[in-house]
This record gives C-alpha cells, structure tokens and sequence, in this order.
C-alpha cells in the first residue's frame, strides 16, 4: 500500500495547497467501513472520461478564482439531520479555473466552521476535509485519474464522498477509490442555535450575502444529478449510477436524504427528487459587477464566462 502523502494545511479554509492528489491507486480493493469490497473489473485504473453531451443541462455557480468576496453562490437546504454511515454521490464539471470549488458540504457552516464537512477541488486536486473554528483537518484524497490529475477544466466527473460508521472518510473517483487519512475522524458536527442548523450546501459553505463568501470554497463550475443516501454504497452500486441508473432502484426510497437534478430555474429552487421536501434554495453572497444567481446551463442558453475570470 502506497503511504498517504503528508499534506500541508494552513489555518484558513480553501487554503490547502493544490496538486496533492496526483496518486494512482494501487489497490485492487475497495475497503469501505472496515470492509474489503472486490473492485469491479476494468476500472481500477479509471471509468473512460464522461461525454460533456450527457449533461446538456446543468446548474453552473460562480466563484472568485482567489476564493475572496467577489464571487460566491451556493444552493442550501436547512437542518437535515445525518449520523454516520452514510454518503453523497453526483456528477460536476470545473469551469474556467481549478482554483477552488465546494461540490458539497455538511454541518454547522456558521463563519467560523463549527463543525463543517467539506469536499471540494483544490487546483486538479480533491478531497474531504473537515473545519471547526480554527483547526481543520483533511479527512481523504481522491486518485489521480484523468492523466493523473482528478480535476480538469470542462471534464465532467463523477464522485463520491462515504462517510463510515466510524466516522472516517473515502473518495471514490470515476470508479476508484482514493486514500483515506489513517486515524482522522470527523469532529461531528453539532447544532449551536435555531440559526446556525446542520445545513447541506453545494458550491459554497458558510457564505452569508452579500459579500460573505470569502474563503468558502467558492466553486466555478457545474453539477447534476447529486443524491444522499444513508449507509454504505458497494462499488457495483455507484458504477451502476455513474451509467445512469436511479438511486430508488439501486439504493432503495426509503435510504434517500435527498436526490437534486440540477436542472432547475436557481431563481425559483432546485426540487428535490426525492420526495421529502429538501428543496434547495440558491444565494448569491458575491459582490463584482455582474454577479448573480447560479445560472441554468442549457443548450438553448450556453454557459457565460464568469465574471472575472481573468483577473
């Protein structure tokens, strides 16, 4: 087994240095909850890269490539309660810049991180890694696939983030799994007030409009089709939905949270599909001209640059 590389963490959040995730699995296992899961032939070196025409439709945030103010969105839905096990599974695509970028995060995203999961690309880099005030630690990696890299401008991906029982971490990426950090749990997160719930956010954490969006992981790029299940997925299952299969069928109603497409109007919420009435609510915490919403991507109505993107 390849040794986890020794990661540098700076106090601030979104500060951690990028190209760290340039590693090639060397298992021929998942190990999942404490579980050796035989890995599905012919993707242990990678699933082939998705075709950007299977997402003609998607939601496209902004974010400010130096991870400030200027640029921040989120989508949110409030106070859902989650204990280990359980993970979250979806498809993105960075756009523009690998800066920064929040696919999902989970906890009490007050300004100072009171308990705040995170998963989120750092340059070609991506990983979990969780915040409480002021200490932070990285919680997994995910492999280097893709040339080595796990993160390229206008590729689309498919991860997942599955927190264990134990409350340990893993990434699987396009079908392999990455490198968790031995003896890091997670802090679990708790509520502090009617205010500050345990939240779930995509494309940021922890922003508060206008102008609250510094230093939250502010992703510029798209996302669709991301689910919440309870338990603890196998890898026949998330090869099965990374090819389109619905998590209702694969994981059963009654474990889904949450199931958002991503294909909806931002100015009026993104349904969830689910049915339990997790809807999503989109902000924009940003601050530079022509900042606003996140925007739906269609074919009828392309993505725009984002504002600022060559600063």
């Amino acid at each position: 087994m390849t040794t986890p590389p020794t990661i540098a963490v700076t106090p601030h959040a979104g500060r951690i240095l990028p190209g760290w995730a340039k590693l090639l699995p060397t298992l021929a296992l998942f190990v999942i909850s404490g579980v050796a899961l035989a890995q599905p032939r012919g993707i242990t070196s990678g699933d082939m890269p998705l075709a950007a025409s299977r997402f003609p439709t998607y939601v496209a945030f902004q974010g400010d490539k130096d991870n400030g103010l200027t640029l921040s969105t989120q989508a949110r839905a409030r106070n859902i309660p989650l204990k280990p096990p359980w993970f979250a599974t979806g498809f993105y695509v960075p756009l523009g810049y690998l800066n920064f970028g929040a696919l999902i995060t989970y906890g009490n995203q007050s300004a100072n991180g009171n308990g705040v999961l995170i998963f989120a690309f750092h340059g070609d880099a991506l990983a979990a890694y969780q915040k409480w005030g002021s200490g932070e630690n990285i919680l997994a990696i995910a492999p280097g696939v893709f040339g080595g890299v796990a993160c390229k401008v206008g590729q689309w991906a498919h991860t997942a983030l599955i927190v264990a029982a134990n409350g340990t971490a893993s990434i699987v990426l396009d079908g392999v799994l990455g490198t968790s950090e031995p003896g890091v749990s997670i802090n679990w997160p708790t509520s502090t007030g009617p205010t500050e719930t345990l939240d779930l956010t995509f494309g940021s954490w922890g922003n508060r409009p206008p102008g609250g969006g510094s230093d939250a992981d502010n992703l510029n790029g798209g996302l669709r089709d991301w689910v919440v299940v309870t338990g603890t997925p196998t890898p026949a299952e998330l090869e099965a939905y990374r090819n389109g299969g619905d998590p209702a069928q694969i994981w059963g109603a009654a474990r889904i949270v949450g199931y958002w497409h991503f294909t909806s109007n931002p100015a009026t919420g993104e349904p969830d599909a689910s049915g339990h009435g997790h809807m999503l609510t989109y902000s924009d915490a940003g601050s530079a001209a022509g900042h606003s919403l996140p925007v739906l991507v269609t074919p009828a109505a392309l993505a725009k640059p984002t504002p600022g993107a060559n600063h």
